[in-house]
């Protein structure tokens, strides 16, 4: 299976720019070739970020450096959020159905 990464190109803690990539090492290669030996390449595949943002101490922040870009959930993430939502609810109605039975007599 081939497989996408989206890589951001760090220099001096801002994303000069973001690439798609297979290979790290490659996406590495790239951000040092054209920022220099101290830029860096990060795996930015589940962060809705943009050129210009912030990425100090290992977080991804907005221009302004205190709005934290928080990372989105993997497609697997979300069925298991979505499973444990669908149980709580089911659980609520279960409840909900003893309550009115009881109140009804049944």
């Amino acid at each position: 299976m081939w497989c996408n990464q989206i890589f951001s190109l760090i220099k001096d803690e801002v994303v000069q720019n973001i690439v798609v990539c297979d290979n790290f090492e490659i996406a590495n290669q790239l951000a040092r070739f054209h920022y220099g030996d101290d830029a860096i390449a990060i795996d930015t595949t589940h962060f809705p970020i943009s050129i210009g943002n912030m990425y100090v101490d290992g977080k991804f922040y907005k221009e302004d450096r205190e709005t934290l870009v928080e990372r989105n959930p993997t497609a697997d993430e979300e069925v298991a959020i979505a499973k444990a939502r669908v149980e709580e609810l089911e659980s609520q109605v279960a409840t909900l159905n003893i309550a009115f039975a009881e109140v009804l007599g049944v």
